[in-house]
This record gives structure tokens, C-alpha cells and sequence, in this order.
């Protein structure tokens, strides 16, 4: 009866080998388990590092340097004046009044283009003789 040595191909058993350390030997078998590691001792607390005379608190050097930055410039804010005069409701439906003019002029040009025709559907509906159906387009 072949074992499973036998079944395996020469360049797998001479890794298998060299992996194990051992020429042509049988595995040794696996080690026992040591146990948990012993609980690592507290370490031992550190003085902070003495700062030489002047030097200051690290914060306190950033805010000297913060302080001393020139400040970022601003661009100023540009505003259309008669908008900014504006209440928040005058706003809202100048807003509103100029999103349906883009709708409406937007629909109108489709229908120059041709590419959307309100009439055809009830051209269509009208020759037939049939007034209340709405042909589809």
C-alpha cells in the first residue's frame, strides 16, 4: 500500500526537507505549549525631561509664532447690491420666479428644436374623430 510519502513528487519532499532541517527524517513532532507569558512588570515612571531656563511651554512657543504670522487676506465678498437689499422671501421668489423662466424658455427651445411636440398628440386625436382620447406620440 503506498503512503502518502510515496505519492509525492521528488522536488516536494526535498522542500519539504529543507524546511523541516532534515534530510529524508520524519517531522518532529510539535512542541508543547509553554504556558501564557508571565505578566510583563509595570515600567517604572519616567521624570519628564528637565527644560533649559527661557525655553517655555511648546504651546506657548505656537502662539508666539501664530501671533506673529501675518493674517490670510480675505478676498472681499462680491454681492449684486440689489439682491443683498433683499428680504429672505424677496429672495426666495426672485429665485423661484428666475427658475421658471429657464423651465419655460428651456421647454420652448425643444419645441423649435422639434425634439418635443405638444400638438401632434392632439392633431392626430382630432382627424380620427376621437376628441377625448389623446393619441400616444
Amino acid at each position: 500500500m503506498a503512503t502518502e510519502e510515496d505519492n509525492l513528487p521528488d522536488w516536494l519532499r526535498q522542500l519539504r526537507d529543507q524546511q523541516m532541517g532534515t534530510a529524508g527524517a520524519q517531522p518532529a513532532e510539535p512542541a508543547e505549549w509553554p504556558g501564557p507569558p508571565e505578566p510583563a512588570q509595570p515600567p517604572e515612571e519616567v521624570a519628564p525631561p528637565a527644560q533649559a531656563e527661557g525655553s517655555g511651554d511648546a504651546f506657548e512657543e505656537l502662539r508666539q509664532r501664530a501671533s506673529v504670522e501675518p493674517p490670510v487676506e480675505e478676498r472681499p465678498r462680491v454681492s449684486i447690491p440689489i439682491v443683498s437689499q433683499l428680504q429672505p422671501v424677496q429672495r426666495f421668489i426672485l429665485a423661484l420666479m428666475l427658475f421658471l423662466n429657464v423651465s419655460v424658455l428651456g421647454c420652448l427651445f425643444l419645441m423649435v428644436a422639434g425634439k418635443i411636440s405638444l400638438v401632434r398628440g392632439l392633431c392626430r386625436a382630432a382627424t380620427r374623430g376621437d376628441r377625448n382620447k389623446v393619441a400616444p406620440i
